[in-house]
């Protein structure tokens, strides 16, 4: 009995023991469905927790990106490279006013590139837009981004542009006097002013852009600025108080004024009373302006037909000494006397120079004395006219004679090879014409004929020689019989005994080469997008009878006469071991000689049996 009772106490035992073990292999089952489940379905552990910890929120606050790496990003962001919109081409890249060359080698923007820049500019406009719409937090991080470059294309813009600035500063600044720390123009590093003749900015709006954008790093006028009533009155009216602060004049005082970081300037000098006697407005007193100052352009706009003279004795004393101790690159477009009033800079940096005269005085003796006080320094020097022009505006224009007849006047007494020692690099125009004391050969040059220490010379406008004017319809041989002159004293050992390359700087002589065509753009859509002008518009008219003649480069023939002009101009090359390049840079090869000669042979014969089989009907 007692053994059957013990038996019978200890089955119930043994029962929930089995019990026990069945229930927590259960359990262990089920946690181990539901991990390999929360691995499957991450998302639902995570409402999970959520739902746990909805009323305990965790007391460390989650991770966020610094003010400073945000807008990083969003400037990366409005990169060609990065951009993710379908406005902005990734493999294009910009055009070339929209970068910032240090050199004279990088391709010059255009009157006919005005539309593609300023459609390019205004998508990238339209992306930073975008992203300032996102949020409040991208909003005011993509305020730099938004401001940095500033395209004013239109009068209105520049009204509009002063306006906001000048609203920004008075409604943010508790101060009676507006701040510049107030409005978004201290974000602005770049002010681009390109706009058509009847679309000029008026000097007020742009000097309140100047007076809230104290971080302006480049500045740049394309004879885009209004000129006030008393500009256009002669010099011995004296204009008012209300006209002279509103003039270019004070408008540089202005830019100089505030330009501590001022970098790269482009201006343009128009011809007001202030500015008449000078040439250009440089007389800087402060000269803080200068301090960092690397790229500068001068352009001088005289309405009148003959530019002012200027001789040493009316030189204003503000406008000699100035010092410029980190300009690197200078380009000129001036007369006689604001060359005179270049020489009495300092400017020790400068390496890269481009001089073109406004009135065709190389000879005379503001544009000498300039080479001989900074010539010396010059590395990269490029002659905006050409050979024939000059030869052409020494014979038309009168002269004085010399006060010393014993010395020798013309430019012919001008060597620029003994002016500028150091030069190695070269820019020169294809228009080069024949000289009477040289007949075997055509020089680049006038000024330049030969020069001991240039390794690099540029042409611009060959496909102006190439196939402009209709030369190739006519009688091709002379078209390019002067081209092919002009290459061949390029490569004689006895005028450049180091030169090494030779860089045909035009994109569509490039495109020439390669077989390529394209037709060009009608000049009235061109003149429309580029210069809204009387005369542009006027131009437009065409009679409804009259018929447009085709292009002599529509044919394959002319542009095999063109690739067979290149291939023999290669062949010297190789021969004098001097390399060809085109306009980016790039080594101009047989191969790619061959091929596009033999697309353009194909393309002749298709045009030929279209043409018989048209013929045959």
């Amino acid at each position: 009995m007692r053994a059957s009772t013990s038996s019978q106490q200890t089955s119930p035992i043994s029962h929930n023991s089995s019990l026990v073990s069945g229930s927590t292999s259960g359990t262990s089952v089920k946690k181990t469905l539901r991990r390999q489940l929360s691995r499957v379905f991450p998302l639902s552990r995570n409402k999970r927790n959520g739902a746990k910890n909805k009323f305990h929120p965790p007391n460390c606050h989650s991770p966020e990106l610094p003010a400073e790496l945000w807008m990083l990003i969003l400037e990366y962001s409005t990169y060609p490279s990065f951009s993710t919109t379908d406005t902005i081409e990734f493999d294009s890249s910009p055009p070339p006013s929209l970068e910032l060359p240090s050199s004279f080698l990088s391709p010059a923007p255009t009157p006919a590139s005005l539309a593609p820049r300023l459609t390019y500019h205004r998508a990238l406009m339209a992306h930073k837009r975008n992203l300032t719409l996102v949020c409040r937090k991208w909003h005011s991080y993509a305020q730099p981004v938004l401001y940095s470059f500033v395209w004013i294309a239109r009068a209105k813009q520049a009204k509009a542009l002063a306006l906001t600035l000048l609203c920004q500063a008075c409604c943010l600044s508790p101060q009676s006097v507006p701040a510049t720390e107030a409005s978004a123009g201290r974000f602005i590093r770049r002010l681009h002013i390109e706009t058509p003749a009847l679309e000029r900015c008026h000097p007020a709006d742009l000097r309140t852009i100047l007076e809230y954008a104290p971080g302006l790093e480049v500045y740049s006028d394309y004879r885009s600025v209004r000129r006030v009533r008393g500009s256009i009155l002669s010099s011995s009216t004296p204009p008012s108080n209300r006209e002279t602060d509103n003039g270019p004049c004070n408008l540089f005082a202005k830019l100089a004024e505030g330009g501590g970081a001022l970098k790269r300037l482009t201006w343009t000098s128009y011809d007001d009373p202030t500015l008449v006697s000078l040439g250009i407005g440089l007389g800087l007193r402060g000269g803080y302006m200068g301090e960092r100052l690397e790229y500068l352009e001068l352009n001088f706009v005289s309405s009148s037909a003959f530019s002012p003279k200027v001789t040493t004795k009316c030189l204003p004393a503000c406008s000699a000494g100035l010092i410029l101790p980190t300009l690197r690159t200078l380009k000129v477009t001036l007369d006689n006397g604001t060359f005179l009033v270049l020489s009495s800079w300092v400017l020790p940096a400068l390496r890269n120079l481009s001089v073109v005269s406004a009135d065709f005085s190389y000879a005379a003796d503001g544009f000498r004395r300039f080479f001989e006080v900074h010539g010396g320094s010059v590395r990269q020097l490029e002659l905006g006219h050409s050979s024939a022009c000059i030869e052409e505006a020494w014979l038309t224009t009168p002269h004085l004679p010399p006060h010393n007849p014993q010395t020798t006047s013309g430019w012919q007494a001008l060597s620029l090879a003994s002016l500028c020692p150091h030069l190695d690099e070269f820019i020169c125009s294809a228009d080069a014409e024949w000289n009477w004391e040289h007949p075997d050969w055509i020089a680049p040059h006038l000024l330049l004929p030969a020069h001991p220490n240039v390794s690099f010379i540029g042409i611009r406008g060959i496909e102006g020689r190439v196939g402009g004017d209709g030369g190739l319809g006519t009688n091709h041989h002379a078209a390019l019989f002067g081209l092919r002159e002009q290459m061949e004293t390029l490569l004689r050992r006895e005028a450049f005994p180091r030169l090494k390359y030779v860089r045909d700087m035009s994109e569509g002589s490039d495109w020439l080469r390669r077989g390529l065509w394209t037709e060009p753009m009608c000049s009235s859509c061109s003149e429309m997008s580029s210069n809204s002008s009387l005369l542009s518009l006027v131009g437009q008219q065409q009679h409804p009878h009259q018929h447009s003649h085709a292009n002599p480069l529509s044919s394959p023939r002319a542009r095999q006469r063109i690739v067979r002009f290149w291939e023999g101009v290669l062949q010297r090359c190789r021969e004098e071991g001097v390399w060809l390049e085109d306009w980016r840079g790039w080594n101009v090869t047989r191969r790619t000689l061959m091929r596009a000669r033999a697309a353009l042979e194909a393309e002749a014969e298709m045009s030929m049996s279209r043409s018989s089989s048209s013929s045959s009907f």
